[in-house]
């Protein structure tokens, strides 16, 4: 292994040759310097063992910068990796020490590498971490594309607060590539108090009505906002959303397919439109204590209160939990198809009282407080976050007090077998008002829209996608493989269209 006095040997000789002085003194010429080590000997990886030696060089007043790539071997340096693809990046509220950026996409499965992270002058080391429960996951071996973070922590000693919440861009550095990255959002203080509510890419989805259900009856939970991603929806679902939008209770988070070439699509290796790096991005993104992790036919519910006032009481009184997690019970659930000329034909009294089995699922669906979450995949917390005080955990929620509901009409032969108990839901004060609501919404849909039909789509993704588990090379990709199927059964709005692909991602 080299010695530190080789290293900075080396290092000083290196400087030399750019014309700078490493000496101290004043009117010396300041410059940062961020050593990405290669092979010889060094694990390249062990970057820690060289950042004394580089602070010895790098000053916060810097006029300029030099990003020096030290190798300890000839040659060009060279990388197996294909880029990481990078969809958002935040400033997260990790202590009242520290802050978290973390840049969340999309990469081939790699090693953990080298990247730096450079904020307002400053660099510090970052890791790449897999968000999946590994790579590939267990529960999608053929997908190629997997979910990524670039994931660095910033001492508040080393940059304040008034610094980093006025930052916009944040520079990345590896050994063999560099890129500049906008910062989406900005949570550098604890959460606030309140329950907001996540919502996975919506692909082919068409179910405008099952999209007011789902608002209102989680509004009536105490949800203040909801973060719904969107990757292809309806012209009805979409005008849904932006009046839910207009009101400043729903956020539309696009959610674009990956750029490809002639020669390369990685979206045929993305496992249903990257569920993992979606549900960490919503996590960074929300803005209050508590988050739902819901699909639209999720329906989370507690006896005798609120899921607000439940969840609040609960963490207020133990301070380790970090999520509450709810057994998955079906729920039988009949669609609205065909035409809904008729709106005053729609009811929701499956709602109120519930044919439902808790035997039919095995899954679960959480609700996590953000500011002691690491990492979130979709039915559990993977990693808490470490805390000198409290180790935090999950509170399993028992099924005579709550469960989410898994609203289903497809069922499987177990499930058509299986004994449905009649379970009061939610109170008839509360289908009515989502009653008026659905009225309402539906009739200004009527005076804009020559048809409020829905197509069963669900049918044709079923068709479609049935065969990517047993097709070893075939990942679950619904806009790939389901194009031909749905492109003219409705009139579609794409991320796509709206968020280039190009302009969304930023590649690493």
């Amino acid at each position: 292994m080299f010695s530190g006095a080789l290293i900075s040997s080396r290092l000083k000789y290196t400087l030399s040759l750019t014309g700078e002085s490493v000496g101290g003194g004043a009117g010396v010429r300041r410059c940062f310097i961020v050593i990405l080590i290669r092979k010889c000997g060094m694990n390249p990886n062990n970057y820690q063992n060289v950042m004394p030696l580089l602070s010895r060089y790098s000053f916060a007043d810097a006029p300029f910068q030099i990003l020096l790539v030290f190798y300890f071997s000839t040659g060009p340096r060279t990388s197996s990796h294909s880029p990481i693809l990078i969809h958002s990046s935040f400033f997260n509220y990790v202590s009242s020490e520290k802050v978290a950026f973390q840049a969340i996409g999309f990469s081939k499965c790699r090693d953990q590498g080298s990247v730096f992270v450079q904020v307002n002058g400053e660099m510090f080391p970052g890791t790449f971490d897999v968000l999946g429960d590994n790579c590939p996951t267990t529960y999608a071996p053929t997908c190629t594309w997997n979910a990524y973070r670039i994931n660095a922590e910033i001492p508040l000693e080393k940059i304040p607060l008034s610094v980093l919440d006025t930052t916009r861009e944040v520079r990345l550095f590896t050994p063999t590539s560099s890129a500049t990255v906008s910062i989406t959002a900005v949570n550098t203080a604890p959460r606030p108090e309140g329950l907001e509510a996540c919502v996975a890419p919506l692909f082919w989805y068409n179910y405008w009505v099952r999209v007011i259900e789902f608002i209102e009856l989680y509004r009536s939970q105490g949800v203040s906002h909801f973060y719904i991603y969107v990757a292809s929806v309806s012209e009805l679902v979409d005008k849904v959303l932006l009046r839910y939008q207009a009101e400043g209770l729903v956020t539309i988070v696009n959610w674009p397919d990956l750029p490809k070439s002639e020669s390369s699509n990685p979206n045929l290796g993305v496992y249903r439109l990257g569920l993992d790096s979606c549900h960490m991005d919503c996590l960074l993104r929300s803005k209050k204590k508590f988050v739902a992790q819901v699909d639209f036919d999720d329906y989370i519910f507690v006896r005798g209160k609120t899921l607000l006032d439940y969840v609040t009481e609960h963490e207020n009184a133990h301070t380790e939990i970090g999520s509450f997690s709810f057994v998955r019970e079906t729920l039988l659930k009949q669609p609205v198809h065909g035409s809904l000329q008729d709106i005053s034909s729609v009811s929701f009294e499956e709602f109120h009282k519930a044919s439902v089995c808790d035997v039919c699922d095995y899954n679960k669906k959480v609700i996590v407080v953000p500011d002691k979450v690491d990492i979130l995949m979709t039915h559990k917390v993977k990693v808490f976050r470490n805390n000198k005080s409290t180790e935090f955990k999950t509170f399993e929620i028992p099924m005579d007090v709550g469960a989410a509901y898994h609203a289903r009409y497809a069922l499987s032969a177990a499930q058509q077998k299986a004994k449905y108990q009649k379970v009061n839901l939610f109170s008839s004060r509360v289908i009515a008002s989502l009653t008026e609501k659905f009225t309402e919404i539906a009739g200004e849909l009527a005076n804009t829209t020559a048809k409020l039909d829905i197509t069963p789509t669900i049918d044709l993704l079923e068709k479609c996608t049935q065969n990517w588990m047993f097709t070893p090379s075939q990942c679950k990709a619904p806009h790939e493989y389901c194009w031909s199927e749905l492109i003219n059964v409705e009139e579609w709005k794409f991320a796509n269209d709206r968020v280039g692909r190009q302009e969304q991602y930023v590649a690493l």
